[in-house]
């Protein structure tokens, strides 16, 4: 008897939430700006590298919480430079990746206007391309290796700000697991391991379908 009470009261429960709660989805697209963290004492990261970022979101909003999940393209692109003056070899890379992300967003509202939310975000690797360029060297190459993991996970917190039906999203994102593993440097006997993560901020403006 206790346990069909207890199914009783998470029913209700649900019931009221559902009843309470408002739905909507939209679209949102905008730019990554992305600067590597290494821990690899023969490598330093350069400035950050752009990216195009955008995709879908779906929220589901009871009083001042909300959950919203995502999916997004996200082109998380960075550079850095490895220097090992005892093999005399001083070089430049330029990463590619391409990832659908799927964020699980947490937040709060402030007014109807003011979102802040944070939540971890899955990477799911799509395509990767990394380029060298050797100093003193006019031949820009290509590794052939695998360097990035095929799924990466990040923490990502954020403001919006809603303007009737638009959106305006700034996100802050940071790597939890090294998002590189060790690859040849082709044409040297040097195996890299830059041991980075991702510091990433987006800037995007969407669009919901449906008004709150």
């Amino acid at each position: 008897m206790g346990d069909y009470k207890k199914i009783v009261a998470i029913f209700l429960i649900l019931i009221s939430f559902q009843a309470s709660a408002q739905f909507n989805f939209g679209m949102r697209g905008g730019l990554n700006a992305n600067k590597y963290i290494l821990e690899n004492d023969l490598t330093v990261s350069e400035n950050a590298r752009f990216g195009f970022a955008g995709g879908m979101f779906f929220r589901v909003q009871s009083k001042f919480f909300t959950f919203q999940p995502e999916v997004m393209f996200s082109q998380k692109n960075g550079q850095y430079s490895y220097a090992d003056f005892a093999d005399g070899v001083d070089t430049l890379f330029k990463n590619n990746f391409n990832f659908v992300d799927i964020p699980f967003q947490f937040g709060v509202t402030i007014g109807k206007t003011v979102r802040l939310n944070t939540g971890p975000v899955f990477n799911l690797l799509l395509k990767e391309k990394v380029n060298y360029t050797i100093y003193n060297s006019s031949d820009p190459g290509e590794v052939i290796d695998d360097v990035s993991n095929t799924i990466n996970v990040a923490w990502q917190f954020g403001v919006g700000i809603e303007i009737k039906a638009f959106v305006f999203d700034v996100h802050y994102e940071y790597s939890l697991n090294k998002v590189m593993h060790t690859f040849q440097v082709p044409g040297t006997p040097i195996r890299l391991n830059p041991e980075g993560r991702n510091s990433l901020w987006q800037f995007t403006v969407g669009f919901k379908f449906l008004k709150d």
